[in-house]
């Protein structure tokens, strides 16, 4: 019972790491993203100006649009020169100062922290694969939820239940053995110590 709780515990730290791995390249994809539809929309500019035809690479630029808006909401405003400024979440990705920066933290309670660079901001979104991740990995602080439920949301309570189905298991057993009697006649041993919850 003891190792099936400890691989339970070991399996979410290890889930918990991938999704931070993940946060980490979809966060760097954006801002590959951004750098292409920023370049993209220079090149627009110019041919604009310049009277080109300028369909290749306003299609090129758009299927770079959605894919970056899989990750997050994305709003985009068309200009007269041709090109476009875009916004992801709460805030401006690109505009005519050029494509702006996200940078992945992994914080210490598990969670994870998805900032502009320019100003710290946190990026808030409401749609995509990158809210998603960003779910998963926050810190749970509610009430100790039932495994069955289909409420948990965050991998961190999941841990918190394991932790209180083991605590409690461990806290059940030893009131049973407290009043056992062992071979030398003895009462009162704990079966099971509280130190094995405090390693899962």
């Amino acid at each position: 019972m003891i190792e099936t709780f400890d691989q339970l515990s070991n399996d979410l730290t290890a889930l918990t790491e991938q999704i931070q791995t993940e946060i980490t390249n979809t966060v760097d994809t954006i801002n590959s993203i951004s750098t292409s539809i920023n370049d993209l929309n220079n090149a627009i500019k110019t041919a604009t100006s310049l009277g080109s035809n300028t369909t290749l690479l306003e299609d090129e630029r758009n299927l770079l649009l959605d894919e970056l808006s899989t990750y997050g909401d994305v709003n985009i405003l068309e200009k007269s020169d041709g090109s476009i400024d875009v916004y992801l979440g709460n805030q401006t990705l690109i505009n005519d100062s050029g494509n702006r920066t996200l940078v992945h933290t992994s914080l210490a309670d598990g969670s994870t922290s998805v900032v502009w660079q320019d100003n710290g901001y946190p990026l808030e979104l409401n749609t995509g694969t990158l809210k998603s991740l960003q779910d998963l990995t926050q810190a749970y602080t509610g009430p100790i939820p039932a495994f069955e439920s289909d409420t948990i949301a965050f991998l961190s309570a999941y841990e918190q239940t394991l932790d209180y189905y083991a605590t409690t298991m461990i806290d059940e057993i030893n009131a049973i053995h407290a009043f056992s009697i062992d071979l030398d006649g003895g009462t009162g041993n704990a079966f099971l110590l509280q130190l094995i919850a405090m390693n899962l």
